[in-house]
């Protein structure tokens, strides 16, 4: 009678070793290839937050308005380290543009806009319904950046170069410089156009609409 070959131990142990390593080698490489999907998810959702809050900020400071703010000191422009209550740099002013479709609600379309960090490292950007809000009024915020280390702007005015904060009464400046640092991305600087030159008339007039309502 024929003796039935079969597995030494020796070889039962050297396939579940290569089994073993095998299997750890999967693992490690799909671990690794979720990891990577996961943080290029992450700094997609990161880029895309940034973008958007350029493109907020482009669109509220190059339609800034010279005009009165109420418990403001600054016309239209205002901003420095701790304004608005800010842990960092804050900016607040007025700008246009703000449609009113079919007129359906009843404000003006001038906005009262500010940008700061709050205590939780948020870059928040804030708005009012009205150009001239009663003191009960909240404003609405959007939060836009999380983990913002710093946050500080400049302002640009022609003879007199950069400063660190504005509150002047008889011009916008000429531009606004934004500089924050965020944990994920670093150092990151913007500088904006503002409307060049004296406020059109029309668009004053628009805005003083609000201080009658």
């Amino acid at each position: 009678m024929r003796k039935l070959a079969g597995f030494t131990l020796l070889e039962m142990l050297v396939a579940l070793a290569v089994f073993a390593m095998l299997s750890l080698g999967g693992y490690q490489m799909l671990h690794g290839l979720s990891l990577s999907t996961s943080v290029s998810s992450k700094r997609s959702q990161q880029m895309a937050a940034l973008e958007r809050t350029f493109a907020l900020m482009g669109a509220d400071f190059r339609q800034a308005v010279f005009t009165k703010l109420r418990g403001v000191k600054g016309e239209g422009v205002a901003g420095g380290a701790h304004w608005l209550g800010s842990a960092q740099g804050g900016v607040s002013l007025a700008r246009i543009g703000w449609r009113n479709i079919d007129a359906k609600e009843q404000r003006s379309e001038v906005l009262r806009v500010g940008y700061l960090v709050d205590n939780k490292g948020y870059l928040i950007r804030q708005f009012y319904r009205h150009l001239n809000p009663s003191a009960q009024q909240q404003p609405i915020r959007q939060k836009l950046l999380a983990k913002v280390r710093h946050l500080s702007f400049r302002f640009y005015l022609k003879g007199r170069g950069w400063q660190t904060s504005w509150h002047r009464n008889d011009q916008l400046p000429m531009a606004i410089e934004v500089e924050f640092k965020l944990s994920s991305l670093g150092w990151l600087r913007r500088i904006f156009l503002l409307p060049p030159g004296p406020q059109n008339e029309q668009l004053v007039q628009r805005a003083q609409e609000d201080l009658n309502d």
